[in-house]
């Protein structure tokens, strides 16, 4: 099943939109997808031959499906011949010997799938679905009759293949990839060759219904005017083109999401879904529109999280949602690490971003009592963003010279403290792109924070410095906190442990900082806590867990709730900047 529509690369082949794996020529045997790994060496020996002989891919694939076909005895019959003349491979004599290896369901896939580079995969998706996952995400659809059955971008068919499937008229696939489509053909064939018939699976565009075909345009209109009791899919992740946006483009921040909507509504009512989407669905603000449109316009019944990563060399975690078409349910069933939990819908749809959060329940305790002891926020304060020059590499030097100032990035933000500037440049405001006010840069104090980070990364400056855009400017407004009592606050563990579980996002935005519950303070801590942080401004030594566990006390937390909360984080950060960090 294919997966990963990757980043977008320019023509020269430089990055638009970040680092990716798109150049890259290293080949990767996916050893997830094999059902039995004795069979690697005879991928290896295969892809060993190709280079050696410089083979083209397509004559490969037709050599080895011939064999295919051959040892299912089927080689002969008149449907099975139409789908081998309508792919353009050649038939290798150096094949004819070979011997497919027995107990794999998708050996052509996997030879697919091995051919081609890493950037070759990202850039087509060709990061298919193992069958131990396939089953999974299929298994409560096992007893049901009648299926009709669609997988919008089917790759090599491992979908199609399921053992809960009877008749090859049941199931439906279709995708970009030529390749592909015809060995997901080959596949259906060997399954159920004691029929005859052509295969549902067609080489199109499921989002704009494009065909690579002129000859399977009928048949593919008759695809896109049918209604399916169940679609399930491992879809590509990453940029949607302006090619496939409609009414709905405020949706599809990434093909994912097109996917899900086209998908969703080609069902039958009352049909069934189950989508493989990356992790970052849950939380991450962007997909907080299709988030919404799982919540409004389905019924989730179920979000499940794979044991471990699925597929080699991916380090994006999977999570598959079920929906239903029919009435949103009140509740939603959760499956984690083998243990079930319910939640309510109604949860999820009041909470700012919709962000699917599932917290266990002392999670859910210790984030319930802090934002039960939230008496300030941070509404009244000042922020301010850091300069956008619009050309570092011009205007930002590393090198001093007469008329500079030390400009600090995101890399020189530590907690509490700044370590020695790195650039330097001319502030000239209006020859940059963005800048904030220059009495914000100037002010006598101020707390300077890490933009790019997932945890809360604050320092403190007093030196009127600047910042470039890697760094932001919080200018504290609070009542009866000081800014260095502030400091330590949003440094802290507990509050770290908040933004993490109720955010999870890369990026430190300000409208999540402005939802951070900040607690009363009384005289007497705030003077405690501001002289704890003054003597780590000068480098003295402190303790730090006293700090940190008298912090936790203001909002109400138990010694072991503190504990809990520093369990879970794996770690206790040492936010504490030793005097190597001080300026």
């Amino acid at each position: 099943m294919a997966n990963w529509k990757r980043l977008q690369t320019k023509p020269d082949g430089r990055l638009l939109h970040g680092a990716n794996k798109s150049c890259s020529q290293k080949h990767i045997i996916p050893v997830e997808y094999f059902s039995n790994e004795k069979n690697i060496s005879y991928v290896e020996n295969i892809l060993a031959i190709c280079k050696e002989q410089k083979l083209d891919k397509k004559d490969v694939l037709y050599s080895l499906a011939i064999l295919l076909l051959e040892k299912h005895h089927i080689l002969h019959k008149e449907h099975v011949k139409k789908v081998l003349a309508a792919y353009p491979g050649r038939h290798l004599a150096c094949f004819e010997s070979s011997m497919l290896p027995d107990g794999e369901k998708d050996i052509l896939g996997i030879l697919f799938q091995s051919m081609l580079s890493e950037g070759e995969k990202n850039t087509s998706g060709a990061y298919y679905t193992p069958g131990e996952t396939v089953k999974t995400i299929l298994e409560n659809h096992q007893n049901k009759k009648d299926i009709l059955f669609l997988d919008p971008c089917c790759g090599s068919g491992a979908f199609l293949l399921s053992d809960i499937f009877t008749s090859p008229d049941q199931v439906w696939g279709c995708d970009r990839d030529s390749d592909a489509v015809f060995i997901a053909k080959i596949n259906l064939l060997c399954k159920y060759k004691n029929h005859v018939f052509s295969p549902n699976i067609f080489c199109c565009d499921f989002l704009t219904e494009k065909a690579e075909e002129k000859r399977d345009i009928p048949r593919i209109k008759k695809l896109f005017q049918t209604s399916f009791t169940l679609i399930a899919t491992n879809p590509p992740w990453g940029a949607v083109s302006s090619a496939f946006t409609d009414e709905n483009k405020n949706i599809y921040h990434e093909s994912f999401s097109a996917f899900f909507v086209k998908s969703f509504q080609m069902l039958k009512e009352n049909g069934t879904s189950a989508f493989l989407f990356p992790e970052s669905i849950l939380k991450i603000r962007k997909h907080e529109n299709i988030r919404k449109y799982i919540l409004q316009k389905t019924a989730l019944e179920k979000i499940s999280f794979p044991e471990e990563n699925i597929f080699t060399s991916v380090m994006t975690k999977q999570v598959i949602f079920h929906t239903k078409k029919s009435l949103p349910e009140k509740e939603f069933s959760v499956i984690r690490n083998g243990k079930e939990r319910t939640f309510s819908l109604k949860e999820f749809l009041e909470k700012k971003g919709n962000f699917f959060t599932f917290p266990d329940e002392e999670v859910s305790i210790i984030l319930s009592c802090m934002q039960k002891r939230k008496k300030y926020d941070l509404s009244k304060s000042i922020f301010a963003l850091g300069i956008v020059t619009g050309d570092n590499k011009r205007k930002v030097s590393k090198k001093y010279s007469p008329g500079m100032e030390k400009v600090y990035t995101g890399k020189e933000v530590h907690a509490y403290t700044l370590s020695p500037a790195k650039n330097f440049l001319f502030f000239q405001p209006e020859k940059f792109q963005q800048t904030a006010k220059k009495e914000y840069y100037y002010a006598g104090e101020k707390l300077i924070y890490k933009f790019i980070s997932s945890h809360l990364v604050f320092a403190y400056d007093d030196r009127k410095s600047l910042v470039l855009n890697s760094a932001n400017i919080l200018i504290p407004r609070i009542p009866r906190i000081h800014i260095k009592t502030l400091l330590a606050i949003l440094n802290s563990t507990v509050l770290d442990f908040y933004y993490i579980h109720t955010f999870g996002d890369l990026k430190i935005l300000k409208k999540n900082l402005l939802l951070l519950p900040l607690p009363d303070v009384t005289n007497k801590e705030d003077k405690e806590i501001r002289d704890t942080v003054e003597n780590i401004l000068q480098g003295k030594a402190v303790n730090e867990d006293q700090l940190q566990r008298k912090i936790a006390t203001l909002y109400a937390l138990s010694d072991a709730q503190y504990d809990y909360i520093v369990k879970s984080l794996s770690f206790l950060r040492k936010k504490v900047a030793n005097t190597g960090n001080k300026r």
